[in-house]
C-alpha cells in the first residue's frame, strides 16, 4: 500500500474536551482493506505528545492504482492531558495489513487554552 495524504483544516483555539474536524483526501494505491485514522497532537519538535481518540475506520472496497478517496471528515476529541499552547497534528492512517504513512504533518493548526 502507499499512501499520499491531503489534510485540510484551519487555525482553531480549543479546550480539553473540545471535539474538531479534519477534511482529509488521500491517494491510495493498494488491495482492498480495511483503513484507521488515528491523530497525534505535538507541542514542537521535541514538546509532549497525546494521542487523540482513533476514529472508525474505512473500507477501501476494490483494488486501486493510486486512486483518490475522500474527502473524508473525520471528527477528533482533544485529550485532557494535552498541555496549553500551540499543537502540531500528524494523522496516522493504518491499513489492515500493517502499513502506514506517518507523514501528514499540520503545524500551528491548533491552540489549547485553559
Amino acid at each position: 500500500m502507499s499512501m499520499g495524504i491531503k489534510i485540510s483544516g484551519s487555525f482553531v483555539q480549543l479546550r480539553r474536551g473540545d471535539s474538531f474536524e479534519l477534511e482529509v483526501t488521500f491517494d491510495y494505491k493498494g488491495q482492498p482493506q480495511r483503513l484507521t485514522f488515528e491523530l497525534k497532537l505535538k507541542q514542537g519538535l521535541f514538546g509532549s505528545q497525546s494521542t487523540s481518540v482513533t476514529r472508525p475506520g474505512i473500507n477501501v472496497g476494490e483494488a486501486m492504482d493510486w486512486g483518490t478517496v475522500g474527502p473524508i471528515t473525520l471528527a477528533f476529541i482533544v485529550p485532557q492531558g494535552v498541555k496549553d499552547g500551540g499543537q502540531d497534528l500528524q494523522l496516522h492512517i493504518t491499513a489492515a495489513d500493517g502499513e502506514h504513512d506517518e507523514s501528514s504533518w499540520l503545524t500551528d493548526v491548533i491552540e489549547i487554552n485553559p
